[in-house]
């Protein structure tokens, strides 16, 4: 399985699914994106390299499958904080 397929899992079981403001859900138990009947917008797996360093930004954890628009730079140096539109999870890479 994926990285992001592992931590989807591993989410699936400790959290209930991502939903939006409205409670509908984002994905299913499979992790695949649902779009929410209220028209919220579905998060996207994105390739995202902080704006201060340039490193690389992958999400971990819980993050990877609760999509967010604070980003936050693992690098100890740098911990810069920035806002992406839309919603997205931070990858290594993205399948075409």
């Amino acid at each position: 399985m994926s990285e992001l397929g592992d931590a989807v899992a591993w989410a699936n079981q400790h959290h209930p699914l991502p939903r939006c403001s409205h409670g509908a859900a984002l994905q299913d138990a499979s992790g695949e994106r649902l779009e929410p009947p209220c028209g919220c917008r579905v998060p996207m797996p994105a390739i995202l390299h902080c704006p201060s360093c340039h490193q690389q930004h992958v999400d971990k954890g819980e993050f990877v499958a609760r999509p967010h628009h604070r980003h936050r730079c693992a690098n100890v140096d740098c911990g810069f904080v920035w806002r992406v539109e839309p919603y997205c999870v931070g990858v290594a890479g993205v399948k075409s």
